[in-house]
């Protein structure tokens, strides 16, 4: 079976590529143009972020205070900005334009982003294949990343997730890079602070390199902030604090560990106790496992494991399935393991599904609540079950000492090269 599909994608990698854009286009036409609206002036827009960032952008060079301030929505709603204030200068790309050229562009980009992310993956987990054959895989398998509800809701609010989730790939993935390894995840946590966690996988990895540049590329970024909105930098990080607006918001599509929580209705000191005690096994877990396991393995985990701890992680956050669920897949394969690949199978079909719709069933029977639960924070049970299985083989499969590089999809397998 590997052996086939090796040969597919490198001896026939230009018939993958013509094939996929037929259905890309029909992805594109049937998942993501639904979601443009017309505007009233003409042209088409799509609501949610892209209005936050087109708001904040505008509000910073008439001189506003986007923190103190909320954005008016289209349909007469108000949404705060919660990202750092330096958030608005890599935002000025996509706001500036017209609107429906803005949301082309962001659209583009994150295209762009997910195949780059899954071209990387493949170079760097099966080198074997070359470039062209991660270019057929990443062909054919990006339009149906547009059909999980983690991708196509971020393209349906204009968001930037799948952006910066790009730059974090390529500063973990890409080999000997032009510019110092760590600066993108230090500019992506400047921009939205959720890939600052993307300093524990270069600390656990003992890249303590990357994680200076990380630190250092970050900090400058936000004097920059400051430099350029002092009034609602201070507001930002002293007077409000980051995202405390909708830190653990119990909407279900929350879909975090202590969004999860919050849901059950406890009383505020033992719903922080359990995600606090949570959040503590998962950094453990982390610990042990990202430093032994190939760059990405440790990649995928760290940025489920932040989606995790996050205080809020909005589904249309999880677009960090698509690596993993790609990974595992090439596992699965790999070990002829059909647990892996009924894994994939459940994972695919949750982000298909949107099953957190479910908890907006209150009066189910008593029986049911716990199966309730776990289909309706199917993203957050996937995810917690998917990193306590790493590293469980992890240790299991070598329980002594620090193994760099080790492939717990392929145990088998070839080592990086």
């Amino acid at each position: 079976m590997r052996g086939r599909l090796h040969t597919l994608v490198t001896r026939y990698w230009r018939v993958l590529v013509v094939v996929s854009i037929p259905l890309l286009a029909f992805s594109v036409w049937s998942e993501l143009l639904p979601f443009l609206a017309r505007s009233k002036g003409g042209g088409f827009h799509v609501g949610g972020d892209f209005d936050v960032y087109r708001w904040a952008v505008h509000t910073w060079l008439e001189g506003g205070n986007t923190v103190e301030n909320w954005a008016p929505m289209r349909n007469g709603e108000i949404l705060p900005w919660v990202y750092p204030p330096f958030g608005v200068l890599p935002l000025t790309v996509f706001a500036l334009p017209p609107t429906t050229v803005g949301v082309f562009l962001m659209w583009a980009a994150d295209l762009a982003a997910i195949g780059m992310t899954l071209y990387l993956v493949v170079r760097y987990r099966w080198p074997s294949v070359g470039p062209r054959g991660a270019l057929a895989v990443a062909a054919v398998v990006l339009p149906g990343t547009l059909w999980l509800e983690p991708v196509y809701s971020c393209f349906a609010q204009g968001q930037v997730n799948l952006v910066l989730m790009g730059l974090i790939v390529a500063d973990c993935l890409v080999p000997n890079p032009r510019w110092p390894r760590g600066m993108l995840v230090g500019i992506a946590a400047a921009t939205k602070l959720m890939p600052a966690a993307f300093l524990l996988f270069f600390l656990f990895r003992k890249d303590f390199r990357a994680a200076v540049v990380s630190v250092v590329t970050g900090v400058v970024c936000t004097l920059i902030g400051f430099a350029i909105d002092f009034e609602s930098s201070m507001d930002y990080w002293f007077n409000y604090g980051p995202a405390s607006s909708v830190a653990g918001h119990t909407l279900d599509s929350n879909q975090s560990v202590m969004g999860m929580v919050a849901r059950w209705g406890l009383d505020p000191l033992v719903q922080n106790g359990i995600w606090a005690a949570v959040c503590l096994v998962l950094t453990v877990v982390l610990v042990r496992t990202v430093g032994r396991v190939d760059a990405s393995v440790a990649m995928a985990l760290t940025g489920v494991f932040t989606l995790l701890v996050s205080p809020t992680s909005w589904s249309s956050h999880w677009g960090w399935f698509v690596p993993g669920a790609l990974i595992l897949l090439g596992a699965a394969v790999t070990a002829r393991s059909i647990a892996r690949f009924a894994l994939v199978v459940v994972i695919v079909v949750a982000a298909r599904r949107i099953p957190f719709t479910m908890l907006a069933h209150e009066n189910v029977p008593a029986l049911l609540w716990v199966p309730q639960q776990l289909a309706g924070n199917a993203y957050v049970v996937l995810s917690i079950v998917l990193l306590l299985l790493t590293g469980w083989q992890v240790s299991r499969a070598r329980p002594a000492g620090r193994v760099s590089e080790v492939d717990v999809g392929e145990q088998a397998a070839l080592s990086r090269g």
